[in-house]
């Protein structure tokens, strides 16, 4: 099954049900497969203020994630092209 995150994916929240409504457009970490909900459900956690402080565990689906594409952190990013 292809999925649009994976672990240690970044990726911010597109879309919750409506009592989660506070999550949409927050960025969170993608920590692994939920362990109370099973594939395709993430367990994230949230990067800044987490509107949801009381749980300890978060999840969503993945259809509700999109990730943040980008230069790995540990790759070495030249100023300047070479020649």
């Amino acid at each position: 099954m292809n999925t649009r995150c994976k672990p240690g994916d970044i990726a911010y929240i597109t879309d919750a049900s409506p009592e989660n409504s506070a999550a949409i457009g927050r960025l969170v970490n993608v920590v692994g497969v939920c362990p109370f909900n099973g594939f395709p459900d993430w367990q994230v956690e949230f990067i800044g203020v987490d509107p949801f402080p009381s749980f300890k565990t978060k999840s969503i689906d993945d259809a509700y994630l999109c990730p943040i594409g980008g230069v790995p952190v540990d790759e070495e990013i030249l100023d300047e092209v070479p020649a």
